[in-house]
């Protein structure tokens, strides 16, 4: 049908459509049907008709000229139809006007639809954009647009995962020409489009599998110059539109690469290679971890003349305690500019409340190790330092030691610390291998010393129980020698502070149930009330007893000659439940 996807078109334009039948020898033995053309179940009279074709065709269009044009052979035994939806927009509605942009035109659409038209030249698969509602072109999506030579690659592999490894001499032959193929294709091409690295990962993915199938031999450096060209900087913008349009991601590369180097080193045939790339730098080998540790990338005459003051990045693994028979193969990676494209999110939960401008990234390289049978937890760590790739605009940024977690694919800091930062570099120990970075998190003073100022508190709290505890023992035990009024009223302020604590540190976050928060805050009101009328009752105590003049000392010594201790307990603690009672009522 032609037009072959939904379109549009002005009032007042022409209005054609074609309906015709590619395949003819569908409808041998196939007797006294038609093509027909139909708008919303109705016929249409066509203004050219044959038995292989037929076209409507409108010279003036009007707005009720918008609908579903089907196209179908009327007596063809299995239903088959195809159908297009044409609009025809008032001179008053919002429209994007026709533009060509990535080689397509996009013809005059209507504001708030999707426009679909073919993938540029020597691609296949269809491309979209958004006309918005304020008739403005949003950028194309061309995430199915995909090379030709990159599809027929993908299906052949598919027929070898389908059909079985029958073959392993000419698996292996396939898995070569693709990959050269693919070597070829994106060495070649200044900056990939966002569909060619799409189908890139599914391939490299795919090759992954048929080997892991197989144990067929491949062209491992091959194989690594692909990876190279694809994590190169020119495909950046690729990157970020893979990663919003589909659920790939710069990952998905790690993974691929952490599953080969799992298949390269499964036997004990491992032979040493070294692959140096733009991208990426990556070494094959083997050793007896338990006498010589490892250090990736090698010191080198070029590395160690650089200037003091300049931070590498690498990993230094030191010789382990577990006991090893023999060597054990592994393989080193270090990822030089995939910081930019890969995701940041974490599983750390946000550190500020607040909405922030700054987002979260990835600033550093990323290293990477695997061993040939997994050593547990390391002892010494992995000692990794980071140079930062970003040095300036990170005031309200924290870096963290992050390895990715293929699972949750997010960042988890389980398992590394941080041992030291700076402006230039960061310094991480970790007790697991797999890719670690350093990820940058944004985060507010507040919230970052949220759980500080909990611990203080908790800490202070508790020091002081302890310390009222033993005030109120040892009044206790020294009783019969020091009993006073005053000593009374110090036991009842000791008394009404401990029970404040006790309660305070027992419930405070006892949130979820409304109606027991709502009775620990009475109980905590009351009892710090207490605590202040008590204090202010020593005070009066404490002033008729001492600060009297001397008219008056003669009715301080009747008033300690007979004791109102009682009346001033019973005024502490019986106003504090009136102005108790006083606060809620408000």
């Amino acid at each position: 049908m032609k037009p072959m996807f939904d379109f549009t078109i002005e009032e007042g334009e022409q209005l054609t459509i074609r309906c015709t039948i590619q395949n003819p020898e569908s409808l041998v033995n196939i007797e006294n049907g038609n093509l027909a053309l139909t708008k919303g179940g109705s016929n249409l009279t066509p203004s050219s008709n044959t038995q292989l074709s037929v076209t409507w065709h409108k010279g003036t269009s009007v707005v009720d000229d918008s609908g579903v044009y089907t196209c179908l052979y009327t007596t063809y035994p299995d239903p088959v139809s195809v159908s297009v939806y044409a609009t025809v927009i008032a001179q008053e509605q919002k429209r994007c006007n026709t533009e060509i942009s990535n080689d397509i035109q996009w013809n005059t659409t209507l504001a708030g639809t999707t426009k679909r038209e073919p993938c540029p030249p020597n691609q296949k698969g269809i491309a979209t954009r958004q006309c918005n509602v304020a008739g403005i072109w949003e950028p194309p999506n061309l995430i199915n647009c995909t090379t030709e030579a990159f599809l027929n690659a993908s299906s052949e592999l598919d027929t070898i995962l389908e059909d079985g490894i029958t073959d392993p001499e000419k698996t292996s032959e396939t898995i070569d020409n693709t990959l050269h193929l693919m070597n070829n294709l994106t060495s070649s091409t200044p900056e990939l489009s966002a569909g060619d690295i799409s189908s890139s990962i599914d391939i490299l993915e795919k090759i992954v599998n048929v080997t892991n199938s197989s144990g067929s031999r491949f062209a491992k450096e091959v194989f690594f110059s692909v990876v190279d060209n694809v994590l190169s900087s020119n495909n950046s913008e690729s990157w970020n539109a893979v990663s919003e349009k589909t659920e790939k991601d710069a990952s998905s590369l790690l993974k691929s690469i952490d599953r080969l180097s799992e298949v390269v080193i499964q036997n004990d045939n491992i032979s040493a290679t070294q692959f140096t790339g733009s991208n990426f730098e990556l070494t094959i080998n083997k050793t007896k971890i338990d006498e010589t540790g490892i250090r990736f990338p090698e010191v080198t005459s070029k590395n160690s003349t650089e200037v003091s003051d300049t931070v590498s990045t690498f990993f230094e693994l030191g010789k382990q305690k577990r006991k090893t028979d023999k060597a054990m193969g592994y393989v080193a990676v270090i990822y030089k500019n995939i910081a930019d494209i890969l995701p940041a999110s974490s599983e750390r939960p946000d550190d500020t409340k607040k909405p922030s401008q700054k987002k979260a990234f990835v600033n550093s390289r990323v290293l990477s190790l695997t061993t040939q049978a997994d050593i547990g937890s390391l002892n010494p760590p992995l000692k990794l330092t980071f140079q930062n790739v970003q040095t300036t605009s990170l005031s309200g940024m924290r870096p963290l030691c992050v390895s990715w977690n293929f699972s949750t694919k997010k960042w988890s800091e389980q398992g590394c610390i941080l041992v030291k930062r700076d402006i230039k570099g960061t310094v991480c120990e970790c007790v697991h291998l797999t890719n670690f970075a350093i990820l940058m998190r944004p985060y507010s003073s507040d919230t970052e010393d949220e759980q500080s100022l909990k611990t203080t508190s908790l800490v202070g709290v508790i020091l002081s129980i302890i310390f009222i505890a033993l005030t109120f023992i040892i009044y206790i035990l020294t009783w019969r020698f020091i009993k006073s009024d005053q000593n009374i009223m110090m036991l009842n302020l000791c008394v009404s502070l401990l029970l404040a604590y006790v309660v305070f540190i027992s419930s405070v976050e006892q949130k979820d149930n409304e109606g027991l928060c709502v009775a620990i805050t009475a109980v905590l009101h009351y009892l710090f009330l207490a605590t202040f009328f008590n204090m202010l009752g020593m005070g009066l105590y404490y002033f008729m007893s001492i600060t009297v003049t001397y008219y008056a000392m003669y009715v301080a010594n009747n008033f300690k000659s007979k004791s109102r201790i009682y009346w001033i307990l019973a005024g502490t603690w019986g106003k504090s439940i009136f102005n108790h009672h006083s606060f809620f009522d408000v």
